[in-house]
């Protein structure tokens, strides 16, 4: 997606979101550090202890799972009812302290279709675990998601065993909403609980989700 321009036609730098301890600002595809600050994050041994190796390596696995998971308006989808006429083409925030330029979290919102709605996803550096910041993060990225895009019916999903991000997911005004298994690129399976927002749409328990892009799912 080309960069934003504001109303001299010069280019805009990317939308931030300031909380107490941190900013959060919106992935660039014109930044190459972003890319590099994003691999890092999805691919720490930590991550993929607790999220799975889900093949994002390089730029061009990024950009694969970004084209195939985009969101975008459908007639079936509440993203039809979203304020903001052009999403983002990388659904994704990069997460830094206040003190710091180094990126400590990544925040995503994917749109695995067929399922009409898009899922909150996030990963942290292990250091920062324990001090708020994931809750805090996610809880940002939620409010800019839904007020400053108007994106409706929102869910989260984490593996069984990751109760951290059960935490963190409750924490933010998630409810326990369901069971589904995701298709790992490696072709595993693994269980997962589904978290949905009161009064939003019913998860449709035992989806299978494939984590790896496909050509059809582009579309």
């Amino acid at each position: 997606m080309p960069r934003r321009q504001d109303t001299a036609g010069k280019d805009a730098a990317p939308p931030t979101i300031s909380t107490e301890r941190l900013v959060l600002t919106l992935f660039d595809p014109l930044t190459p550090s972003d890319y590099n600050e994003f691999i890092k994050v999805s691919n720490s041994p930590y991550t993929v202890s607790r999220n799975g190796d889900l093949g994002m390596h390089t730029r061009e696995d990024v950009d694969a799972k970004c084209k195939a998971f985009a969101l975008s308006r459908t007639p079936e989808s509440d993203l039809s009812k979203a304020t903001t006429t052009t999403f983002p083409t990388h659904p994704i925030l990069l997460i830094r302290t206040r003190a710091s330029d180094e990126v400590i979290e990544v925040i995503t919102l994917f749109q695995r279709r067929p399922f009409p709605f898009p899922d909150l996803g996030y990963a942290i550096h292990e250091p920062c675990m324990g001090q708020g910041y994931a809750t805090e993060a996610a809880k940002g990225g939620l409010k800019f998601w839904r007020d400053d895009l108007g994106v409706e019916n929102i869910w989260a999903g984490a593996f069984v065993e990751n109760t951290a991000s059960h935490r963190v997911a409750e924490k933010i005004g998630f409810v326990h909403g369901g069971t589904f298994s995701v298709k790992l690129p490696d072709g595993h399976e693994r269980h997962a609980y589904a978290f949905i927002l009161p009064g939003g749409e019913p998860f449709p328990d035992g989806i299978v989700i494939d984590a790896k892009p496909a050509t059809s799912q582009s579309q």
